[in-house]
């Protein structure tokens, strides 16, 4: 029978994500024979296992299909990445802590060390994803088969609670269809009595059971809260956890199986991550609810199985004992529960005039993202976590826009840090002396001796550098001038030694003589081309002024 109720989805963009009502039909798995394994710390994943017969005999069309959403998931095959090599399935039914594991998950070091996917049921992949005809075991089994280490992880909640959260995650939006801050003029009596015409009908799918193929005799180990299970045949590891050990044993049971140290961190809890009217109201309704007897007996008698499948006698004798104290005489003329037409109808009606459809931001406490970014924001968030107060404000999260953006400020900030710290140095830097820099030049012409002998030898070319003592100065002081007269010459074609003339050691032009540090070739074959002597000397000029110009002189 196929029936209705509330999944709050996974991430569509990198901070968007919808919450859908939909029509989920429950589907019936093969039943295997199972061995129940203790927990313990898992040795290195074997080699890829061969092609599963099922994938073997799977068409191509049927695989194309997986590797679509292989995409559609951002699943990524490349196994020469860490973080591709390990993938955890947090593949739960909504309402039972699943968005906490997640993100405790990745703050805790899953975001480098493997890839975290958080799913509800096929309806949640055909929506978002637009992925048909697809169980998400097929994805779990193929993902196996490319040689990863798998994980299926699911977790049990207390029924009553969980359908209480349920019904609040859609109150306004579904069941009211008003605007949250319209929510406190409803009388509590009312949604009261909305929550007892549904309540039989918010049914909660036991994934571990009926979607994971594995048999009851595979029990909850109460010793070590978990009930642990690997496949011999695809060694896919399965554990089931159970929500009311998640701040006692989760940390623990997590951490010896995917080896990293682990801290349970509150996400999206609905008493805290809800508007604040609605957040009051959720608390108010919790502690004055009474639920009729005749509805309290209904659920023991149809439910009582699954409770002793995750709780011992002990816990559900104490369980029952609470529940039973907070009941209520049935009125004789209830109008509740709805009887299956009744609750089609009332689905049918409420989409119908739904107008306020829920959308979640910043929906994780941690996205997953391994940007430059996200990895410095995570390393904030740990460092408050693992140590001293070892607890989360609220906006300490890991969301790539939030990150990405307080990164680029935080770049921006120490480059113009840097460029004024650069300016500051060099108008305090002491000024070179005029000495020090024709040293400065004069090792730097020495140091390209050799250089220059080169291409004087080839070139033909006569003279040396005019060095004569004290003359050192005011040939580095003259330098900036000659080498524009120069320029000027060759402009006018006049050249460095008037014509054909010898390579004394100046060089004349209608505006004047100039006594240049370095003689000219005694003969060119142009006067408009320079030698490749010329131009090396050209060359050692401009970087004998660059330097100079380099030191404020």
């Amino acid at each position: 029978m196929n029936s209705s109720f509330f999944l709050r989805a996974s991430r569509l963009t990198n901070s968007h994500f919808v919450a859908i009502y939909f029509s989920h039909t429950q589907t019936q798995t093969q039943t295997q024979t199972h061995t129940n394994s203790p927990l313990h710390p898992l040795p290195s994943p074997s080699s890829a296992p061969s092609l599963p017969l099922s994938l073997r005999q799977m068409d191509d069309a049927k695989l194309q299909r997986l590797k679509d959403a292989q995409a559609a998931l951002r699943i990524d095959d490349d196994l020469s990445k860490t973080r591709n090599r390990t993938l955890i399935f947090i593949y739960t039914a909504p309402k039972c802590g699943s968005t906490s594991l997640v993100s405790s998950l990745r703050i805790s070091g899953a975001s480098d060390n493997c890839t975290v996917l958080h799913l509800h049921n096929e309806a949640m992949i055909r929506v978002l994803y637009n992925i048909t005809d697809l169980l998400i075991m097929d994805i779990v089994r193929y993902n196996r088969s490319l040689g990863k280490t798998v994980y299926v992880i699911d977790i049990f909640r207390t029924p009553i609670e969980q359908r209480l959260s349920l019904f609040f995650e859609n109150l306004t939006s579904f069941h009211f269809n008003i605007p949250v801050a319209e929510i406190d003029q409803v009388p509590l009596a009312k949604i009261e009595q909305r929550f007892n015409c549904v309540f039989p009908h918010l049914l909660l799918n036991d994934h571990f059971r009926k979607d994971y193929g594995i048999s009851p005799e595979t029990t909850f180990d109460h010793s070590t809260k978990c009930l642990y299970w690997q496949d011999p045949d695809s060694g896919i590891h399965f554990v089931k956890l159970r929500l009311q050990d998640s701040a006692t044993h989760w940390a623990d049971i997590l951490g010896r199986l995917l080896r990293f140290p682990l801290r349970i961190v509150p996400d999206y809890v609905t008493e805290e991550d809800k508007d604040q009217a609605l957040s009051t109201l959720y608390t108010r309704f919790k502690r004055e609810y009474r639920m009729p007897d005749s509805l309290l007996e209904t659920f023991f008698e149809k439910e009582g199985d699954s409770l002793a499948l995750y709780m011992d006698a002990t816990e559900r004798a104490g369980y029952e004992r609470r529940w039973r104290a907070r009941s209520i005489p049935s009125s004789p003329d209830a109008a509740y529960p709805f009887t299956s037409d009744q609750y089609t109808l009332y689905v049918q009606v409420s989409r119908e005039n739904q107008r306020f459809k829920e959308i979640h931001f910043d929906h994780y406490r941690d996205e997953g993202c391994s940007c430059a970014a996200c990895k410095e924001r995570r390393a904030q968030v740990v460092a408050k976590l693992f140590y001293p107060p070892y607890r989360l404000d609220k906006d300490d999260k890991i969301v790539h826009k939030q990150a990405a953006d307080h990164y680029k400020d935080r770049k921006l900030a120490e480059l113009l840090q840097r460029q004024k710290s650069a300016t500051t140095s060099q108008k305090t830097e002491p000024m070179a002396s005029p000495r020090a820099m024709a040293g400065d030049f004069f090792s730097f012409v020495n140091a390209n001796q050799a250089k220059l002998s080169r291409h004087r030898g080839a070139n033909g070319a006569g003279g040396a550098f005019s060095v004569v003592g004290n003359r050192e100065i005011r040939n580095v002081e003259q330098m900036q001038r000659n080498q524009h007269i120069q320029n000027l010459q060759l402009q006018r074609g006049q050249g460095g030694g008037g014509g054909g003339g010898g390579g004394g050691g100046g060089s004349s032009a209608s505006s004047g003589t100039v006594s240049l540090p370095i003689a000219l070739p005694a003969q060119r074959s142009s006067q408009t081309n320079l030698t490749s002597w010329n131009k090396a000397e050209l060359q050692l000029k401009k970087q004998a002024m660059q330097l100079r110009s380099a030191r404020g002189y």
